[in-house]
């Protein structure tokens, strides 16, 4: 189980690797439109494509660059050397030094900036990591792994049967912040997604951007065979929502794109920052306080308070005000506790104390 935004992602790619059905719809397929249509759109979305390989040689892959990358002032010329292909990416790789007797020596760990195949660019750090095991059957699942330092920061964990990697919102639910595809609707599509709040969050935190590196090639098999793939046209193309690529096509025969598309933040380091403050709670309604009625013991009556911390005290602040204190008892009816105590994964129920898992207690 995938969230529906990452669903929509798959559909979109599967549908621009799709040949047109009609041969007027192939030269602004050739040029990538529906692609390049699709990593428009997401970035609006509240979840965003970090990697991707589709069924007409297409493919996504995304970075983390600093900031200040002197790369960034030259994108198309300065991110040739960042790979497209998630399967192109390694964290690290053993290195030996050859001696003079004839043998390899001094073996030590090397980091590879996430790329091989000479494809090398210092600084930028790949978000995901497609492996190829020799020998797996078409039934096995493409082994993706997340970047560590991502991970761990973000407080996520792979949940198999969610095929994403999620946290314990504070509701006690699994959210899904990454999630990965590799679906049988259109054949030969794997996608991985991550909510854009927390991708946005890291990128704060690492004073950095998110550079998306993508190819798509566009072929026409009909004609396959009788075309002249080095008569083709070549064009430079910047644009000014932060696309640098290069574009190549024969007109009703092939296309080929390929470049880099340079991710700004969707919100401000401050509005980052409140979000944190309020415990990441970006759904308006579920940050309204909540009242309940109190024995008052402090005041011996009884009380309305809410969890907003204005109505209650401490023991601490109670000398300037007559609050009631915020270990006031609550009584619940117990039909109220039937679906806390229903939800036994979730909720522990016990005398005097409910536990939602990683959210709350009361």
């Amino acid at each position: 189980m995938v969230s529906f935004e990452h669903k929509q992602l798959v559909d979109l790619l599967g549908k621009a690797d799709a040949t047109p059905p009609s041969t007027e719809d192939y030269p602004p397929w050739f040029r990538g439109h529906r692609h390049l249509e699709l990593l428009r759109h997401d970035v609006l979305l509240d979840e965003v494509t970090l990697a991707g390989l589709g069924s007409a040689s297409s493919c996504i892959n995304s970075y983390v660059v600093p900031a200040d990358h002197p790369a960034l002032k030259h994108p198309r010329t300065g991110w040739k050397r960042l790979s497209p292909n998630p399967y192109h990416c390694d964290a690290a790789s053993y290195t030996w030094v050859w001696s003079m007797s004839g043998e390899y020596a001094n073996p030590r760990v090397e980091p590879t900036d996430g790329a091989r195949l000479g494809n090398r660019l210092q600084g930028a750090t790949p978000l995901v990591y497609f492996r190829d095991i020799q020998g797996l059957t078409a039934n096995d699942p493409t082994p993706i792994e997340i970047n560590q330092q991502f991970v761990h920061a973000s407080g996520i964990y792979w949940r198999q049967q969610r095929s994403a990697y999620c946290r314990i919102d504070h509701r006690g639910d699994w959210a899904d912040i990454v999630s990965v595809s590799t679906a049988k609707r259109y054949p030969g599509t794997s996608l991985v997604s991550c909510r854009r709040d927390d991708l946005d969050l890291h990128l704060v935190a690492m004073d950095a951007v998110l550079v998306r590196s993508f190819e798509f090639l566009m072929r026409r098999p009909a004609r396959a065979f009788d075309v002249d793939y080095r008569k083709h046209v070549d064009r430079d193309v910047d644009t000014p929502d932060g696309f640098h690529y290069v574009e190549q096509y024969n007109e009703g025969h092939f296309g080929a794109v390929r470049g880099v598309q340079v991710i700004s933040l969707r919100l401000a380091s401050s509005e980052i920052e409140q979000l944190v403050k309020e415990g990441r709670i970006v759904d308006p309604e579920e940050s309204l306080p909540v009242e309940f009625v109190v024995l008052d013991w402090r005041n011996k009556e009884i009380s309305t308070v809410s969890t907003d911390k204005e109505t209650t005290t401490n023991y601490f602040e109670a000398d300037s005000n007559d609050l009631p204190y915020e270990t006031s008892p609550a009584a619940f009816r117990p039909d109220v506790l039937l679906k806390y105590k229903a939800d036994t994964e979730k909720c522990s129920v016990r005398e005097g104390w409910i536990d939602c898992r990683g959210a709350w207690s009361l």
